[in-house]
């Protein structure tokens, strides 16, 4: 990965980049590091002075994402097929494993969203395609102006394929660059919805109920934050 290009600016600004796992903050990260910013990476709540961005993703797609990594598996496939062996203990064992850890984020996320730290949510699944809303977003929230010569060096630089290449100089997971964060296996196929073409209709059944108050929480930070050109912005009031 290319260097971080600063913006230009008096002071770099303070960032704390928070979010439940698995919900695209590394790619988050690589970008406000581009941008200049003087950014800490988190899935921990941390009382900060500093602007605090913040992303999330859909809960079930979040515990499958998790699975997959904790099984230290490549892809969709690999995850699919595992995942259909309803008769193998470890199954069920993942499966609880994976709806704790999006408890726990969710949890964590609840409190920021209670805390008065200066805010921005970012979905994942609106800003993961769409770096023009990202950078359209991080602009008024971070006080910054990004020309379009440096949104397009930014993509360049920070891009899934990019990501993804480079992830695969490692054999698992457990292998990591301090540099950028990236671990083997770290990308998956990114898509929305995966965890319903990914888990079996039992498993769907009940990851839904089990994380029911999740997805409301999920559904009214997309309905309350979502960014949009003529209406405002993802910070919170």
């Amino acid at each position: 990965m290319m260097a971080p290009h600063p913006v230009e600016s008096d002071a770099a600004v303070e960032v704390l980049q928070y979010s439940p796992g698995r919900s695209g903050s590394t790619m988050l990260y690589h970008v406000l590091q581009h941008l200049g910013t003087n950014v800490q990476k988190t899935h921990e709540c941390v009382q900060t002075e500093a602007k605090v961005v913040i992303t999330y993703r859909h809960p079930c797609d979040v515990f499958c994402s998790f699975s997959r990594i904790s099984q230290d598996l490549d892809g969709e496939h690999d995850l699919e097929r595992s995942m259909r062996r309803w008769w193998n203990p470890l199954v069920h064992v993942t499966m609880n494993r994976g709806i704790r850890y999006v408890r726990k984020g969710y949890a964590r996320l609840q409190k920021y969203l209670d805390s008065d730290m200066e805010l921005c949510f970012l979905r994942y699944e609106r800003f993961k395609d769409d770096y023009d809303y990202l950078f359209n977003s991080l602009e008024p929230f971070l006080q910054l102006s990004i020309p379009r010569v440096m949104r397009d060096q930014v993509r360049e630089a920070t891009s899934f394929e990019k990501n993804k290449s480079a992830a695969a100089a490692f054999g698992s997971f457990k292998e990591f660059d301090a540099a950028t964060l990236l671990h083997g296996k770290h990308l998956g196929s990114g898509a929305v919805d995966q965890w319903r073409n990914v888990c079996p209709h039992w498993m769907q059944r009940r990851v839904e109920k089990q994380l029911r108050d999740e997805i409301e929480l999920y559904d009214s930070l997309a309905h309350r934050f979502e960014f949009s050109a003529t209406s405002g912005n993802a910070t919170a009031a």
